[in-house]
């Protein structure tokens, strides 16, 4: 296992590189999130954006570590940073509806996923995928029809599995139960 050691030169290159400081620092971060020591990514990803603010990347990765923290509040200030900055930016809309749904926010949550949604070009996956995710908001609000709706587009755009599976489990929920006992 040379992780230590992988670190450490990534640290050295952080500090001393010229061209691939910043480099280093992004990859130490994504380092941290896959050991899952969100403290230390977070930190890193900080120390990327005192030099570089308005790095969309180093600035939406820090919202998706913030989201991973529940540091709602920062990570709803972080995507709104990078809509300032980038403001065609299709993801921040979608991360922050996460964010949104998450702090049980659920006009603001649909209102951003329904802003991703606006975007053309999002990739029939990612399109689906956000589908699905207003499905489960609609659901957590009792609005059947409505998570029916987005969970049946969800399918239609991708195939989303999970969307499938929501729609399956809905079926059965429905179905009156027959009794094998004859009584006439």
């Amino acid at each position: 296992d040379e992780r230590a050691a992988g670190k450490d030169l990534m640290k050295k290159v952080e500090k001393d590189g010229v061209l691939m400081g910043p480099a280093s620092t992004l990859a130490l971060t994504y380092s941290y999130i896959e050991e899952r020591d969100l403290r230390n990514a977070l930190a890193r990803s900080m120390y990327g954006r005192q030099k570089y603010p308005d790095n969309v990347i180093n600035n939406m990765t820090a919202g998706r570590i913030l989201t991973s923290m529940r540091r709602y509040d920062d990570a709803v200030r972080m995507y709104q940073h990078v809509l300032k900055s980038a403001p065609d930016n299709q993801r921040s809309h979608y991360h922050l509806g996460v964010v949104y749904a998450r702090m049980s926010r659920f006009p603001e949550s649909e209102k951003e996923y329904k802003s991703y949604l606006g975007f053309k070009d999002v990739l029939p996956e990612y399109r689906g995928q956000a589908y699905y995710r207003l499905g489960l908001l609609y659901q957590r609000q009792k609005k059947d029809s409505d998570a029916k709706a987005a969970f049946e587009s969800a399918v239609k755009t991708s195939k989303n599995a999970p969307a499938a599976k929501a729609l399956e489990k809905k079926k059965k929920i429905k179905q009156p139960r027959t009794s094998a006992v004859d009584l006439s």
